[in-house]
Order: structure tokens, then C-alpha cells, then sequence
């Protein structure tokens, strides 16, 4: 993935009191082909504890 731009934003999503949901970016998602896989390989950035629901956008940046 080095030198690739990502194809996805991966986010955090959480809930607000009034039902709104929020995300917060927390790493990047890249799509992935071999002989064996189709898929997406996703990196987060450091120190980051997760929990709950992941979303993953378009990268449209």
C-alpha cells in the first residue's frame, strides 16, 4: 500500500444523546487483490483503542 493513496477512511461510530451518530477518522483502508483474496487491508493509527462499530467511506479527499 505504501506510495498508494487510500481508498477508504476508516472511522469510529458512535451514537450522540439526541440519536445523531458521529464519526471519528482513526485510520485509512486500502483495497486488496491476489490469487487467493479480494478484500481490504486497513491500517489504524497508533494508540488507538477500539470499540464497537467500525465504517468504512469512500476516500473521496
Amino acid at each position: 500500500m505504501a506510495g498508494r493513496k487510500p481508498d477508504y477512511r476508516v472511522c469510529t461510530a458512535e451514537e450522540g444523546q439526541n440519536g445523531d451518530r458521529f464519526y471519528s477518522d482513526i485510520g485509512a483502508g486500502w483495497r486488496f487483490e491476489s490469487d487467493k483474496a479480494i478484500g481490504i487491508s486497513v491500517k489504524l493509527r497508533p494508540n488507538i483503542a477500539v470499540m464497537g462499530e467500525l465504517v468504512l467511506f469512500d476516500n473521496k479527499d
